[in-house]
């Protein structure tokens, strides 16, 4: 990690409070491509006149729900003192644009507008070593589009870090948020965290939590990062965004009686340390990757981790290959638990191919080049009834599928050895392709690799506890990221639109309707409730000829070893 400078810092949170106020009230509503968000970037511009820099504007087009609007990024530099000698460039960011619900964004985000500016102040009369850019980012509210263009557009810049200011004005603040995610399987270098931690308590007099292994691995297996960080992180450049933590009023109520100059001014030299900080580094900094911290001096690589998780598959792989040898030896005909699994898994695709339908239809909400922010204003807008016609021609899919799979079973039998072979045939599958999409979203299939060679025939407990519970990984990243964006009950809608809008590509949606329906499957293959069971257990109470032809289900290595005796199947 970079010491901390002791260069004094000079951020003036009073400065910085009258900007936003003039923000908030001439530019009210600044949504992305309005009128108020382009008058806002020309007075952004006369105030960097004003301060004796040039400003630069990149105009670029992007998709916002479905149309073509054109979008300003407005940036400008202070250059490296010339005895210097490096063409390294320190990025700072805040995007201009207010969310779609908001009445006058004061906090989001005139409040890193104002910020921003004030440091602009602070360093154009300084001197320092590395080249300063300060970017005013349109779009952040439909997906980091403004960084994300800068980004493309600007690979002539070396940049050796960027630090993102986000509603860094919050009255009564109580802590200091950091985001250093992105969409992709890397996140920001554990000494940016470090440092910013560091610079936090120092300057921010506020705690500045770091998030543990638990959150940074459900992260890396989850990627949905928003920000404008993001799309910086994921070409590999360290950076991250600093937040002032606190109750968040809703964008409706986000006015100048929720910002505080003391907040500003925390939050303000907060980032004013964190840049003279990495500006005294003559040293090529760590960039992006795939890292993972435990505290602020021991971090572990990705490639470590990978290895590990690579290593936790070995038993499952190996129980697979037992199952499939045990066939072998039985001369048991597969081609029947596979179908039965494809029947199972067939509802679910035919589902996934509807909705990818009715996105082209343009019958359900879409934002398409870009991916949807959990704050943008259809993210909060469900589709109940649309969700319920889709829902209700699922299950009826799968009543149908249901049927058929009961006639096939009545014509051929099906032993439960093999239909367990076969779904961990599945889980096999499902985590090679895994790896080749993304190392960490292993971490997703791993309760599945650890419970499922423990489920047993028999009662709920034994049966459909292990096999639904494989999916424990999966229900606590959904869980912890929808909790991260704030959305309440309208959680599974944003995960739907990521689906349907192709955020989460293609094939990883379709991997995870295998792994999802192989789960399904498993439980109900297994699953004999209590009565029955003891109703087999009982062979003096049938025929002597019903008593050759009962099945005894107990442990998996216990079944009927012969293909004709198939287990009635719930």
């Amino acid at each position: 990690m970079p010491p901390l400078s002791d260069q004094p810092t000079s951020f003036n949170g009073d400065n910085a409070l009258t900007d936003v106020g003039t923000l908030a009230d001439k530019f009210p509503k600044r949504i992305a491509g309005s009128d108020a968000d382009s008058r806002a970037a020309l007075w952004i511009a006369d105030r960097l006149k004003s301060m004796g820099l040039d400003p630069h504007f990149d105009n670029f087009v992007a998709s916002i729900e479905g149309r073509d609007t054109p979008l300003q990024n407005v940036w400008t530099v202070s250059k490296a003192s010339p005895s210097a000698g490096t063409n390294n460039v320190i990025l700072l960011i805040a995007h201009r644009d207010s969310p779609p619900r908001s009445v006058q964004g004061a906090d989001d985000n005139a409040s890193g507008v104002a910020s921003l500016l004030e440091l602009v102040r602070v360093f154009s009369l300084q001197a320092h070593a590395q080249t300063f850019v300060f970017l005013w980012s349109d779009g952040d509210a439909y997906g980091s589009l403004g960084s994300r263009d800068f980004v493309a557009r600007h690979t002539d810049l070396n940049i050796e870090a960027a630090i993102a200011l986000d509603q860094v004005g919050l009255a009564k603040a109580n802590s200091i948020v950091l985001d250093g995610w992105s969409a992709s399987a890397r996140v920001a270098p554990p000494w940016i965290w470090a440092l910013a931690n560091s610079a936090g308590k120092a300057e921010g007099k506020l705690l500045t939590p770091l998030p543990n292994f638990v959150t940074q691995s459900l992260r890396l297996a989850a990627p949905i990062g928003g920000g404008s960080q993001a799309p910086v992180v994921a070409a590999g450049i360290p950076a991250i965004t600093l937040s002032a933590g606190g109750r968040q009023p809703p964008a409706e109520l986000d006015t100048m009686a929720t910002v505080s100059s003391q907040t500003l001014r925390r939050l303000g030299r907060t980032a004013e340390r964190m840049t003279t900080s990495i500006d005294a580094v003559v040293t090529e900094l760590p960039r992006s990757g795939s890292s993972v911290f435990f505290s602020r001096s021991r971090a572990m690589p990705g490639i470590a981790i990978e290895l590990a998780l690579l290593a936790l598959l070995v038993p499952p792989a190996m129980v697979m290959l037992d199952l499939l040898a045990a066939a072998r030896r039985r001369h048991a005909r597969l081609g029947p638990a596979w179908m039965l699994y494809i029947l199972r898994f067939a509802p679910w695709f035919a589902m996934l191919l509807l909705v990818y339908i009715a996105n082209l239809l343009s019958l359900l909400p879409s934002n398409p080049g870009a991916a949807i922010p959990p704050d943008a204003l259809m993210a909060h807008s469900p589709r109940y009834v649309r969700s319920f016609l889709l829902l209700a021609l699922l299950v009826a899919v799968a009543l149908y599928a249901h049927a058929i799979e009961r006639r096939l079973i009545r014509r051929v039998a099906v032993p439960v050895e093999n239909t367990v072979a076969a779904v961990h045939v599945v889980l096999l599958a499902v985590a090679a392709l895994a790896l080749l999409v993304n190392p960490f979203s292993l971490i997703i299939v791993l309760p599945a690799a650890v419970l499922w060679p423990l489920a047993r025939s028999g009662p709920w407990p034994v049966s459909r506890l292990p096999a639904w519970g494989g999916l424990a990984a999966l229900a606590a990243a959904l869980i912890y990221v929808g909790a991260q964006v704030h959305l309440g009950w309208s959680v599974w809608w944003y995960f739907f639109l990521l689906i349907e809008n192709r955020t989460v590509p293609v094939g990883v949606a379709v991997l995870g309707v295998a792994f999802v329906t192989a789960a399904i499957h498993l439980g109900h293959h297994l699953h004999q409730p209590r009565r029955r069971r003891t109703a087999r257990l009982r062979p003096a109470a049938v025929g002597p000829k019903k008593a050759d032809r009962a099945t005894t289900t107990g442990d998996l290595g216990q079944s009927s070893s012969r293909e004709g005796d198939s287990p009635e199947l719930t």
